[in-house]
């Protein structure tokens, strides 16, 4: 499953606190799927995105079919799949979404609105993706929209305020062979390499009640690493370790 990343757990602390709202340091501009989406250069179905498409995504079955030239067959069947787990939730909550991350590697911060009546906001996602990038190499690969929706629902169930402190999110295959090559029980195809998966704390929240949340979304995989204290959530098929 995901027992690499207790490897860059064990070198963590614990110190970030759920009022740290202070925007990320930009390490030059990330060059990423959503900031070419915005800029008109990539296409659905061979046609030029119209200006709002460049500006904003729809969310849930639009955004499955909005990140098509993006994601594989699976990913994009994940999306859709994560859409319906969490419909009643998104119903409820359709008009800012808003998170707040912390690296514990980097120690990079961001408070960040992602997506506003229905629909993402490319700019963010660009913001989000270079701050949940390959923390060894550098590396910058968009994160599943619906990962974000996973932590954005988890947060709000848990009282909306509470910092992400990020242990592992995207990780680039020299990374992940790297890691195999250690002997850790490590996939081959992680979900991590198509920034579909992370692992977290929430701050202010127990890990084991975060857990418990998570399980009853049922919107994808579920790892309780309680030696280490944190959660692995992705956007794969529902299950739990």
């Amino acid at each position: 499953m995901c027992h690499e990343c207790e490897l860059d757990a064990g070198k963590i602390t614990r110190h970030a606190s759920a009022e740290e709202t202070v925007a990320s340091p930009r390490h030059g501009q990330p060059t990423t799927f959503w900031s070419r989406w915005r800029t008109g250069r990539d296409h659905l179905d061979g046609a030029a995105l119209p200006d709002p498409a460049r500006r904003r995504l729809v969310l849930g079955a639009g955004a499955a079919v909005a990140t098509a030239g993006l994601l594989s067959t699976p990913a994009v069947l994940a999306e859709t799949r994560v859409a319906r787990a969490l419909a009643p939730s998104r119903r409820q909550g359709r008009g800012v979404r808003s998170l707040r991350f912390f690296h514990t590697h980097t120690g990079e911060r961001l408070k960040v609105t992602y997506a506003e009546d229905g629909e993402y906001l490319p700019d963010a996602l660009d913001e989000i993706s270079h701050l949940l990038r390959d923390f060894r190499s550098g590396d910058v690969h968009p994160i599943d929209p619906g990962t974000l929706d996973i932590l954005y629902h988890l947060r709000q169930q848990m009282g909306g305020s509470g910092t992400y402190q990020v242990i592992s999110a995207f990780r680039s295959p020299a990374t992940n062979d790297m890691l195999r090559s250690r002997g850790s029980a490590v996939a081959r195809r992680s979900l991590h390499m198509d920034g579909r998966a992370i692992d977290v704390r929430l701050t202010g929240v127990e890990t084991r009640r975060l857990r418990e949340a998570a399980l009853k979304l049922k919107a994808g995989g579920v790892g309780y690493y309680p030696r280490s204290d944190f959660l692995h959530v992705d956007t794969g098929r529902v299950r739990t370790w």
